[in-house]
């Protein structure tokens, strides 16, 4: 490699340098780094809310085949591609509830239960999907939580509480930087709160380290260094990670 020492204008910062070498083009490696992160992230701005978001140039969905067109799950969700999506989906015959005998099952059950086929309690509907899910509508669930994840009792008796003391406390919030989903996310504090059931987690206290979980299909040695893990990244993201258990909670 050829030697030279000649000032030079580097290519990312535009900061005035001394080049060692014929080839370098830039002042530090701090700024080789940042220009290779450049060309291939790109700043556009949110189709749904405006917003302005970084994606990568070459990443496409696997099935519109288009890159990324939205900064967020929620603003996918509420999208028109979305919505028309699911009206298509509604008409097509792939929803099983446009068979004639899915319908005349459901007719028989609310026959039987409440006397008339047509019957329809949206406020009994509304009310149990806000207990499970802290949504009115299951359409509106994100990915995480329309895979069969549910608000559950515990979770939302600890999130009751910490809103009481931070007003900007969010259920089940989706980190963009981390691509997860939390139980409890305090924006102001950059705290996550993690609501550990005690079955679903193998508490320590209560299953030994060989104990295997049919429902995760894990021992429970194995869920508490997958746990761990998980602490431990969103901590190195910047977060504050608290775990709260449900026997401390319920005190069973």
């Amino acid at each position: 490699m050829k030697r030279c020492n000649e000032q030079r204008i580097c290519e990312m910062c535009g900061i005035e340098y001394t080049a060692k070498v014929v080839t370098a083009r830039f002042c530090s490696r701090k700024c080789m780094y940042e220009w290779r992160k450049s060309c291939n992230w790109e700043g556009v701005k949110c189709v749904g809310c405006g917003k302005e978001f970084r994606r990568r140039k070459n990443e496409k969905h696997y099935r519109t085949g288009l890159p990324r067109q939205y900064c967020s799950n929620d603003c996918s969700l509420r999208s028109p591609q979305k919505r028309d999506k699911l009206r298509r989906w509604g008409l097509s015959k792939k929803n099983h509830w446009n068979k004639q005998e899915v319908q005349d099952k459901v007719k028989k059950t609310k026959k039987v239960r409440y006397g008339d086929e047509n019957y329809n309690n949206m406020e009994k509907n509304v009310a149990t999907c806000m207990e499970r899910y802290d949504r009115p509508y299951t359409i509106l669930l994100k990915k995480a939580q329309s895979n069969g994840k549910r608000v559950s009792k515990v979770h939302r008796l600890v999130y009751e509480q910490i809103e009481k003391q931070h007003s900007d406390a969010m259920i089940e919030h989706w980190l963009g930087d981390a691509q997860k989903s939390v139980d409890i996310f305090i924006p102001s504090q950059k705290k996550v709160i993690e609501v550990y059931g005690t079955y679903w987690h193998c508490d320590p206290r209560k299953y030994s380290k060989d104990y295997f979980n049919k429902s995760v299909k894990m021992t429970a040695e194995e869920m508490w260094k997958r746990d761990e893990v998980r602490v431990k990244f969103l901590e190195a993201l910047g977060y504050t990670v608290e775990v709260v258990w449900e026997s401390d909670i319920n005190g069973v």
